[in-house]
């Protein structure tokens, strides 16, 4: 009894025991198998949440510094390397080209080869921004006079050119740009009668016609076979001439201001704003209407590169400024004329004969007709045509002039002469349209 009250006693110790010491032999001998998956576990762990940390934020001269690294490693001699190095600087267009365009002139022929390739993927960039800065590298670069990246540079240009022209002419037609052959007059004549058809081809934008946004009028510098460039109103600014100064084509420029009243005209344009047209190699023909210029924009009329003409129509600048271009730009045709317009034409030839009556024009309104020849303005004889312009240059718009004539007696030109009458009609001059 005793030993089965102390066998039932000690029973529960052995097995408390027992549990202790496997518990222990647990401590002292672990299993590998589990440790190693536990490890793994806290390793996935921690490295997912360290990736779901954004990475720090380069800028300013930390960024430069990376992006001048991959520049390098554009030249190295590994593939992998190459493409990584082009993929990372994709990331970061502008200040990538920003630093292409410092770099590339110096760059070996490899690594300039892979610069341009780079620029050519901007061009095709969403943004306009972008776009425009990489368009405007290349276009440095084929100007340079480094042999190989000008030749790269300039085969690029080449062929984007063509496509950009295309894309700007879909746009600015679609904002209300009229693009195409333009009939206009210059110096008083049809240009149409004076120059071939290719020569016609440019842009015209006037303030209430054209419906596009800003952005979109950046496009114009695109349209490389526009050889005319006529702007309107509030388009006849400075950033629109800084844009025409990059049309490499543009050979005939026309500007036109905005009307207020009689013998005042809105113009945004200051004497240097003009300079920005320096730029381009050659203009044939400059005309300014309409606007409220002076004698201060002589000078700087006087550096722009005109080879032809130089057209001054209802501005203020006067006969002596007017002298002081004709004394510098020594063989240029110069007009210079108050602005008011009469709407006729005629074959040059001896008397003035009216050969054309413009639409809505101050002859139309005043009954002149073809077959009229015109013999006299505000008592000023007129013997030519010549006689015409120089007279009527004196008069502004919303002014009423005598105009005496003589009009053939049977207006059918089948019908044998049978001499004319003379007549005198007042006609108010009105403004010249493009």
């Amino acid at each position: 009894m005793l030993h089965s009250i102390m066998g039932i006693s000690t029973l529960p110790k052995i097995k408390a025991e027992t549990s202790a010491t496997q518990m222990e032999g647990t401590r002292i001998k672990p299993n590998f198998s589990n440790l190693a998956w536990f490890t793994l576990v806290c390793v996935l762990a921690l490295t997912r949440a360290t990736a779901q940390q954004p990475a720090p934020e380069l800028n300013g001269e930390a960024l430069n510094a990376r992006l001048q690294t991959l520049l390098e490693l554009l030249d190295s001699p590994d593939y992998r390397d190459r493409e990584l190095a082009s993929w990372r600087l994709q990331q970061h267009p502008t200040a990538a080209i920003n630093l292409i365009a410092r770099s590339a002139p110096n760059a070996s022929v490899n690594s300039a080869s892979q610069q341009i390739a780079l620029l050519d993927l901007f061009l095709s960039h969403s943004d306009t921004v972008i776009k425009t800065a990489a368009y405007d590298t290349l276009k440095s670069f084929s100007l340079t006079k480094t042999t190989a990246l000008a030749s790269m540079a300039a085969s690029s240009v080449k062929v984007i050119e063509d496509a950009f022209e295309r894309q700007a002419f879909a746009i600015l037609t679609h904002a209300g740009a009229n693009i195409g052959y333009l009939d206009i007059n210059i110096n008083g004549g049809n240009v149409s009668k004076r120059f071939a058809r290719d020569d016609l081809l440019g842009i015209e934008i006037k303030a209430d016609t054209y419906k596009g946004s800003p952005e979109a009028l950046s496009w114009i510098r695109y349209l490389k076979s526009a050889k005319i460039v006529s702007l309107e109103g509030k388009y006849a600014s400075p950033e629109m001439l800084t844009l025409v100064a990059q049309m490499a084509g543009v050979k005939k420029i026309l500007l036109r201001g905005t009307y207020v009243r009689p013998g005042v005209y809105e113009s945004k344009l200051k004497p240097e704003d003009l300079l920005i047209l320096k730029q381009l190699p050659e203009i044939e023909h400059f005309e300014i209407k309409y606007m409220s210029i002076d004698d201060s924009f002589v000078p700087a009329l006087c550096q722009l590169p005109i080879t032809e003409s130089l057209r001054l129509f209802g501005t203020a600048i006067t006969e002596r400024g007017k002298q002081e271009l004709v004394d510098q730009l020594d063989g240029l045709e110069i007009y210079r004329g108050n602005g008011g317009f009469l709407g006729i034409g005629s074959n040059g030839l001896g008397a003035v004969l009216v050969t054309t009556v413009q639409d809505k024009s101050a002859a139309e309104n005043a009954g002149i007709q073809l077959g009229d020849t015109i013999t006299e303005i505000q008592g000023d004889p007129i013997k030519n045509f010549a006689d015409l312009r120089k007279t009527i240059a004196k008069y502004s718009p919303n002014e009423m002039l005598l105009i005496k004539l003589k009009r053939p007696i049977s207006q059918d030109p089948r019908a044998p002469a049978q001499g004319y009458f003379e007549l005198q009609l007042f006609a108010v001059l009105n403004e010249q349209a493009n």
